[in-house]
């Protein structure tokens, strides 16, 4: 890094941890893509995608590299786009790496700020000399990162005369399901106007949310996972130590609880809320309120009066009657951005106004006056946390309740996006930098980076393609169709989730609560299958892997 005063110890040690590879790209330049059968696009889609539609997935295999006999200087720019996630740096590193090998002339570029910076011209070349010194560190401070997206044809032309005007061979995208979507909405653009340019995405999110579609894990969750984890067993130890208060720590994760329910997996709190089984089961607030005030006056019969409640961050949004009650709230401020709590109470239908006033007063202000650059409720604001805390106390209080309830309130989150890098994303995001090259080297279009089989050693780890068309769906997004890559869910018949049931009941009367401790980056910890995300374990063990 340019700055000695911003290496730490740990940062030092990790810049000269050794990275491993999966066989294939261990080889690489000796590596190739052989096409398999054709993914198909869903119909909903077909049309947003007459270029792109027809492609196979591709399987690395022992090879040369086809750009490796046309001696041509190789061009790449990249970009970070949303939130940050640990092992971006890592991925970049990557790219670079599989540039060197084929030759030194080749050149990287880094755009600053995301898509703000390909739409403007703003970008750095980046040295593999240079890039050595940011090995294995958390952060997207590399180039910063941003949530401009691409919208509208000026937009994309934008785009491509940046790209012409650097002789672009690919850009590589590396973000979530909104960034990813803008990728393949571009290399469907580039691929009409025959422009030379190849679009890759790599999966990256803390959230999880970006997988199914062959995507195992999104890089950054593991990472965020287990730092997470440390603190919330920190607080399990403090409840377990004082014996005398509830936590309820709500977690990242607006529209799926990946990271809460791989936290839980980790950590075996009291009681775990899932967003996606609320929905599911329709539980009203009230009767959410119900069970957690059951769940206290259980444990006090017990001598147990404390307690860890996770709380997924956009578990609001999925209550029954809230979810309506934000809709409507939408819908109002967008037509009079000036509105009180009064004159909302006033515009509202009986039903919602009953809702809103049963809230304590300041979620009311955070759902009225707390808006995200759309318009709409921030429901990452919203301190949903305090308010189960808030409404399980009226509700012991008007039972005349002798159950002594003292209470605290966390949000973690943030601690967790700019990481050092676990063991399994560092090797994670390397292998997907190097991919994601080899797929711009071979000028495969429109393909997302893809590494399988993380269940098992870093060299039998598997290098693959998918196409990002096969991705899409179609969704109403600012009041018109469009075509989207959406986010997954927690699957609530999956292995992970029904482990979570399972427990559920003996670690909301038992103290099961374990301590993970700090992310270890010391030895060969990718040795031990259990180092993986216990979630992915689960999964990969349930389906014979």
């Amino acid at each position: 890094m340019s700055n000695n005063e911003m290496v730490s110890p740990l940062t030092f040690a990790r810049i000269g941890a050794c990275l491993r590879l999966p066989q294939q790209l261990s080889k690489f330049p000796h590596m190739r893509f052989r096409e398999e059968k054709e993914v198909s696009v869903r119909p909903e889609v077909e049309e947003y995608f007459s270029s792109t539609r027809s492609a196979p997935l591709l399987v690395a295999e022992r090879g040369l590299c086809p750009q490796d006999s046309k001696k041509e200087v190789v061009r790449i720019g990249v970009l970070f786009s949303g939130g940050p996630s640990p092992g971006g740096h890592n991925v970049v590193l990557g790219l670079s790496e599989a540039m060197t090998r084929l030759s030194t002339r080749n050149k990287l570029f880094g755009f600053q700020e995301g898509f703000w910076g390909l739409l403007h011209g703003d970008y750095v070349e980046l040295s593999h000399e240079f890039l050595r010194n940011w090995t294995n560190s958390g952060g997207f401070h590399l180039l910063s990162t941003s949530r401009t997206k691409l919208v509208g044809q000026q937009a994309f032309e934008q785009a491509m005369e940046v790209c012409q005007s650097l002789d672009l061979n690919g850009l590589v995208v590396i973000g979530g399901d909104d960034s990813n979507t803008n990728a393949g909405l571009l290399a469907e653009f580039f691929q009409k106007q025959n422009f030379k340019t190849s679009v890759i995405g790599v999966p990256k999110t803390i959230d999880g949310d970006l997988k199914g579609h062959s995507i195992e894990i999104s890089f950054g969750h593991d990472t965020a996972s287990k730092v997470i984890s440390e603190l919330v067993g920190n607080v399990c130890m403090d409840a377990l130590s004082c014996k005398k208060n509830y936590h309820f720590i709500r977690l990242m994760g607006r529209h799926a609880s990946h990271l809460t329910l791989e936290t839980a997996l980790q950590v075996q709190p009291t009681y775990t809320l899932i967003s996606e089984q609320i929905r599911r089961d329709g539980v009203s607030l009230d009767k959410l309120i119900s069970s957690l005030a059951k769940l206290i006056k259980t444990r006090a019969q017990a001598g147990k009066n404390y307690g860890v409640i996770l709380v997924p961050e956009g578990l609001i949004e999925q209550v029954p009657g809230i979810d309506s009650l934000m809709c409507v709230l939408n819908d109002l401020l967008a037509r009079d951005p000036h509105h009180t709590l009064d004159t909302i109470h006033q515009s509202l239908d009986p039903a919602s106004a009953t809702i809103l006033g049963s809230l304590p007063r300041t979620i009311q202000e955070q759902l009225l006056y707390d808006r995200d650059s759309h318009g709409n409720v921030a429901v990452s604001r919203i301190e949903t946390e305090r308010l189960l805390l808030s409404l399980v106390k009226q509700t012991l209080e008007k039972k005349a309740s002798e159950v002594p309830f003292s209470a605290l309130t966390h949000f973690f989150g943030y601690e967790c996006r700019c990481a050092h890098p676990s063991h399994f994303d560092a090797h994670y995001c390397y292998a997907l930098g190097m991919c994601a090259a080899a797929l711009v080297l071979e000028e495969r279009n429109g393909y997302m980076a893809l590494i399988t089989d993380l269940e098992k050693s870093v060299s039998s780890w598997q290098v693959k393609g998918v196409p990002l068309s096969s991705m899409f769906h179609k969704e109403r997004r600012r009041g018109q169709w469009s075509p989207v890559i959406r986010k997954t869910l927690v699957n609530l018949g999956g292995p992970a989730f029904l482990r979570l049931k399972e427990m559920e009941e003996r670690w909301a009367v038992k103290d099961c609560f374990l301590s993970p401790g700090p992310c270890q980056f010391n030895g060969n910890s990718l040795t031990d299958p259990h180092d993986i995300p216990k979630t992915l374990y689960l999964e990969k063990n349930a389906c014979g892997s």
